[in-house]
C-alpha cells in the first residue's frame, strides 16, 4: 500500500482507524480477539517494530475504553498536518485533531482536542509509522474519573 503523506491521507486514515469507535459490543472489542483484529487493520500503516510495541503496550485499548466509559461513539475530525523535519528516509509530521463523541443518535455531546507527532521511515519501499505520540492525559482522565 502506497499513500501520500504530504497531503496527510495516511495520517487521517490512521486516525481514523485508530480513533474510530462505533459503539458496538464494547466488551467484545476489549476482548483479545477484539484487540487483535484492530490490531490487524492497523498493521499495514505500521512497521514491524512499532506494530509490535503498539500491541504490547496496548495503545489500542485506550480508545475503546474512554468509549466504553462513556457509552459514546468516538470518530476525530478537522484533523491538520505539519511536516516538522523530514530526510530521504523519515519525515516527522505534526498533527491536531478533534475527537468527537456522540451518542447512539449520533448526537454530539462531548469533543476533546488532541495532538501528536507521527514520525514514518521508508520501509520495504513504504511509508509506515514508527512512532506516533500524542496526549493520551484527555484519554487517562477518563479513565481514571471512572475508578
Amino acid at each position: 500500500m502506497q499513500v501520500g503523506i504530504c497531503d496527510g491521507y495516511i495520517i487521517s486514515f490512521r486516525q481514523t482507524e485508530e480513533l474510530t469507535v462505533d459503539g458496538k459490543d464494547y466488551e467484545d472489542m476489549l476482548e483479545m480477539e477484539g484487540l487483535l483484529a484492530k490490531g490487524d487493520t492497523m498493521k499495514p500503516f505500521l512497521t514491524s517494530r512499532n506494530y509490535e510495541a503498539y500491541m504490547a503496550n496496548r495503545y489500542i485499548v485506550l480508545p475503546l475504553q474512554v468509549a466504553h466509559i462513556e457509552q459514546a461513539k468516538l470518530h476525530p475530525e478537522n484533523i491538520q498536518t505539519k511536516i516538522k523535519d523530514n530526510k530521504s528516509d523519515w519525515i516527522l509530521v505534526e498533527y491536531t485533531l478533534d475527537l468527537k463523541f456522540t451518542d447512539e443518535n449520533d448526537r454530539e455531546f462531548k469533543s476533546i482536542p488532541l495532538s501528536g507527532d507521527i514520525t514514518f521511515l521508508q520501509d520495504q519501499g513504504e511509508w509506515r509509522i514508527q512512532d506516533d505520540t500524542y496526549n493520551m492525559k484527555p484519554f487517562t482522565e477518563i479513565i481514571n474519573n471512572s475508578l
